[in-house]
């Protein structure tokens, strides 16, 4: 059981936390072991229940908000101007996501390429990008920044076209 009611309150056990975030259960046991630096919530004590521990769901949604923004923070702010069907290349898209070169550009953005365009001047096929879906790669690495070891692949991030 990963969660219960008392008193009208949301209770989560740690499956139940990680579950609710993505995270696999070590990372909340990890974010309690450091709460002095987190600022995790404590446990909801409840008489009887031994070892383990329940936290109340509301109190753990704040505290996830403020973690996310406090990620999110982090990031340099991303460029938002232009027509988001726009198609990129990956010069452009560095550009947008403040990284020193093309090169720079993460697996999981090169994953999320349109489309190959004309070759280069050194002759290989070269990618393209919507704007719109850089943008939500940025919203996305935002979100996923420090959360934890995610249970899962995120899901597929291009705006439905």
């Amino acid at each position: 059981m990963s969660h219960r009611m008392v008193a009208g309150r949301l209770l989560l056990d740690r499956t139940g936390l990680a579950d609710r975030f993505g995270v696999v259960p070590g990372t909340v046991s990890s974010w309690y072991a450091r709460r002095d630096t987190t600022g995790f919530p404590e446990p909801v004590p409840i008489e009887g229940e031994g070892p383990r521990r329940w936290w109340d769901a509301v109190a753990a949604d704040a505290w996830w908000s403020g973690h996310q923004a406090a990620n999110r923070s982090r990031f340099t702010p991303v460029d938002r101007s232009g027509d988001p069907d726009d198609l990129l290349d990956a010069t452009a898209v560095a550009r947008i996501l403040h990284y020193r070169t093309h090169r720079c550009l993460p697996p999981g953005l090169l994953a999320l390429a349109e489309q190959d365009h004309e070759p280069t001047p050194n002759g290989r096929a070269g990618r393209c990008w919507r704007r719109g879906t850089v943008w939500a790669y940025a919203d996305w690495r935002s979100f996923a920044a420090n959360a934890g070891r995610p249970r899962r692949r995120p899901q597929h991030i291009r705006p439905d076209s």
